[in-house]
């Protein structure tokens, strides 16, 4: 799995700091963490489950071969909550999709353009670059967006928890019921 508990904190706390900020009666003093804060926001995490083995357990039919129930209904949860992570997962990918139409409205292009690298890492712009428009119903409307995917990523991290305890305890229990380790 490539999306981390740690990336997820960071990106949701990201989120928040932003919000506080483009909402702050002294906006002007903050504009380059407000940059660095709006572009982080709209990167979207990655998740890739390595699911080879259980592909090719149901193609060959090899679920039929495993007597153990409970193994299977074992196996069937943990897909069921990757689903739902990945289900999660999609969501946030609109919310930020939802933040764009602001995001242009508000900030200037060529500040974001500056902001990442020739290795498309995200750095602090230089100086303190200000909004393009301090619409308060602009700013309070990517506000809301915001907040909703901040919320999305925090429920992401809670499924994301889930998966991993589940897989970790479907592989122990597997082991245990199938003697695998000796």
């Amino acid at each position: 799995m490539c999306a981390s508990m740690d990336h997820l904190d960071s990106v949701s706390s990201d989120m928040h700091s932003l919000i506080m900020l483009i909402n702050s009666p002294d906006r002007a003093k903050y504009g380059a963490r407000i940059y660095y804060y709006a572009r982080i926001s709209t990167t979207n995490l990655t998740f890739h489950e390595d699911d080879r083995t259980l592909t090719q357990l149901k193609n060959s039919g090899g679920f039929s071969l495993l007597k153990n129930s409970a193994v299977v209904d074992s196996i069937t949860t943990y897909e069921s909550q990757v689903e739902r992570y990945k289900l999660t997962n999609g969501i946030a990918l609109q919310e930020a999709q939802l933040t764009y139409p602001y995001m242009a409205k508000l900030f200037n292009t060529m500040v974001f353009e500056s902001m990442v690298t020739n290795k498309y890492t995200i750095i602090m712009p230089t100086g303190n670059p200000q909004l393009v428009s301090n619409d308060p119903a602009l700013i309070n409307e990517l506000s809301y967006f915001l907040h909703q995917r901040e919320s999305t990523l925090i429920a992401s991290k809670v499924f994301l928890k889930k998966v991993q305890l589940r897989e970790k305890n479907t592989y122990r229990f597997i082991n245990q019921q199938y003697n695998l380790e000796n």
